[in-house]
């Protein structure tokens, strides 16, 4: 009874019902739409699709990741992530979110192929803005000056991922002009289950407009696409904090 109260309590605070947002005070921690704890473990799978370069390398076009929080310091958190791509082995990467001024950002980034150290971002991508309202934007420019426009798009009662089923789950497409656009699922008490990247053929789609009135009736005018699906989790425990 206690889930089924949390979960309802989050659809009214998302305005799943399409009704005007209450002014009532928030009933749960939209946070926890990305919980941030130490020891926090997912494990997602990745397809590339046989076309890309990095497939016919690794002579696989399918990756296993691994990602857990191992620090927390000032409400910034450590993920560290261990990629296994068929003959290449295992590549980690680092990267530091924070919480902040009501925004969940990306501070820094390092490791990948090259190995590369801790860099902190100037211009820090904005993966979330609370409060979560459905149809809410924002945009934020990056530190190769591609301006990202991010929209919440909807909240959806379930979600299969891999025969699994997510409850209370918003999505969050993520555009860059005339280059890609990301779709990413977020459950509530989970975190990132499934992202779908479509990767845009600017001989075909001119601006994220165009794109976004082309999809998803025409799939032709996407040159390669990859899909991101959370395979298992592991949350240590923690209290749904109320704001």
């Amino acid at each position: 009874m206690k889930t089924i109260l949390i979960i309802f309590l989050a659809c009214i605070a998302l305005n799943c019902s399409k009704q005007p947002v209450s002014p009532q005070p928030q009933k749960i921690d939209e946070r926890l739409y990305f919980p941030m704890a130490v020891g926090n473990k997912w494990e997602y799978i990745q397809d590339f699709g046989s076309e890309w370069l990095i497939s016919k390398i690794a002579g696989n076009s399918k990756m296993t990741q691994t990602v857990q929080i191992t620090r927390e310091s000032d409400e910034q958190f450590l993920f560290e992530e261990i990629n296994y791509i068929g003959n290449l082995g295992a590549i980690g990467t680092q990267h530091i979110y924070e919480l902040k001024n009501d925004m969940l950002m990306q501070a820094a980034s390092g490791g990948g192929i090259q190995n590369l150290p801790m860099k902190p971002f100037d211009r820090k991508p904005i993966l979330l803005k609370f409060p979560l309202r459905i149809d809410s934007s924002w945009e934020y420019e990056d530190d190769k000056d591609n301006i990202h426009h991010l929209k919440l798009d909807r909240c959806y009662d379930t979600i299969s991922v891999l025969s699994k089923h997510f409850q209370n789950v918003i999505e969050v497409s993520d555009s860059v002009q005339d280059s890609k656009i990301e779709y990413k699922y977020y459950a509530y008490n989970v975190g990132l289950i499934k992202i779908e990247v479509k990767f845009i053929d600017p001989q075909t789609i001119r601006n994220v407009e165009q794109f976004r009135s082309h999809y998803p009736t025409s799939t032709q005018e996407f040159s390669r696409s990859v899909t991101f699906q959370l395979k298992s989790y592991d949350l240590k425990e923690q209290p749904n904090r109320v704001n």
